[in-house]
């Protein structure tokens, strides 16, 4: 799944759904998911995200991005917690690493993002960010 076109949060820390990045998924189905997030911020209002998933799915994931002074390198066991990712520098890629494992139910992997600290500017996720999905199972 590619972004076709930048996306725009202004002074506001509640994590919205990307118009673009999110990937259908059925019941009982296994994915190993990789994301290349481009993201656009002040420093001030920096950027979060997580990943939302269908009820009943289990995730880990490993997100790793470069900071204004050095890389960093964040592991999770539930993509649903997400990271405030303070310090990136902007204009980088995030790369995100996950295996879902869902459960019963269908849905979506669904990329949540916002400002990490609500200010007046332009926080974006940028066209040419991307998810990229292998079924496993």
């Amino acid at each position: 799944v590619r972004k076709t076109a930048d996306e725009t949060v202004n002074n506001s820390t509640t994590v919205q759904n990307d118009d673009e990045l999110l990937l259908a998924i059925a019941a009982n189905e296994i994915w190993a998911v990789t994301a290349l997030i481009k993201n656009s911020s002040s420093a001030v209002a920096d950027f979060k995200l997580k990943f939302a998933l269908p009820g009943g799915a289990v995730g880990w994931a490993f997100l790793a991005g470069e900071t204004t002074t050095q890389a960093a390198y964040f592991s999770i066991s539930d993509p649903n917690v997400g990271w405030a990712t303070a310090g990136y520098a902007t204009g980088h890629f995030l790369y995100v690493a996950m295996l879902i494992v869902n459960g019963a139910t269908a849905g979506n992997i669904q990329l949540q993002w916002a400002q990490n600290t609500a200010e007046v500017s332009d926080t974006k996720v940028l066209a040419g960010s991307c998810l990229v999905a292998t079924k496993i199972a």
